[in-house]
């Protein structure tokens, strides 16, 4: 039973070699990179990884694929340049794996908590926490090339408790409100064609009200306003940022295209 983990990356330098050094006793590590500009793999060097190249989309579901077919172990480990890993969890899942082996694989997956940071601490809301399909064997698990979309999965999936902090990933989500306002402009542009191929019809009042509800749900539902300001400030940017961007992005490429006509 061996472990490759995979990590896509993009002028990661700020958070990768934390993010190495929690991995390091994994059997092989594949570092796909997008013609990074910075230290990225001068770093990965240093941890012996093995370096492979994707050309840069903007996104990393198309290139970890890619990035997964380059392991050469029984499980893969997907992790994110920006992510620690913890001891526990390292230990966990070698352990997990190697009960799957001997149990004629009644899980194929795992699904691991992680705790998401924004400039300066852990919050809550629906940003707070998530837990994504990180440890599969090798061939179980395929992402689809758009983005944010959930993997298509071959076996039954082992979900780690929420509450389990010690199996928990911790992720360095943005470190400024820059680094999220770039990510929110990137991310719209491809959420924009997933919401038209679902035919949502753009109107004034879904403007006015559809960012006011989203920021509603995370500051009060969903407890965003126990974060201080750090929480209003993510409700708003979640509301009035991000979903804005989408609607109004659609009416931009509906506008476009009517005046083709």
């Amino acid at each position: 039973m061996t472990i490759s983990v995979v990590i896509n990356t993009l002028n990661a330098e700020k958070y990768l070699e934390g993010c190495l050094e929690s991995v390091k006793n994994f059997d092989e590590i594949i570092i796909c990179d997008m013609y990074s500009t910075d230290k990225t793999t001068e770093i990965a060097q240093k941890f012996d990884c093995k370096i492979v190249y994707h050309e840069k989309i903007g996104y990393v579901e198309p290139a970890r694929n890619f990035a997964i077919s380059q392991a050469a172990r029984d499980w893969i480990f997907v992790v994110d340049a920006d992510e620690i890993i913890p001891e526990k969890l390292v230990e966990f899942l070698k352990n997990f794996a190697q009960e799957q082996e001997k149990n004629n694989f009644q899980y194929t997956t795992v699904a691991i908590p992680r705790k998401n940071w924004f400039f300066g601490k852990f919050v809550n809301g629906d940003w707070a926490i998530d837990r994504p399909i990180r440890f599969f064997k090798k061939g179980s698990v395929n992402w689809k090339d758009e983005i944010h979309l959930f993997p298509k999965v071959d076996g039954q999936i082992f979900e780690i408790p929420m509450e389990n902090e010690e199996l928990t990933m911790i992720h360095y989500q943005c470190a400024s409100i820059s680094d999220l306002v770039n990510k929110a402009n990137i991310y719209t542009n491809f959420e924009v064609k997933k919401w038209i191929d679902s035919y949502y019809n753009f109107s004034i009042l879904s403007l006015i009200f559809e960012p006011f509800g989203v920021f509603l749900r995370m500051y009060f539902r969903q407890g965003g306003y126990k974060d201080g300001i750090h929480g209003f400030i993510l409700a708003l940017i979640r509301g009035y940022l991000y979903r804005f961007l989408i609607i109004v992005k659609i009416w931009e490429y509906n506008s476009r295209n009517n005046a083709g006509k």
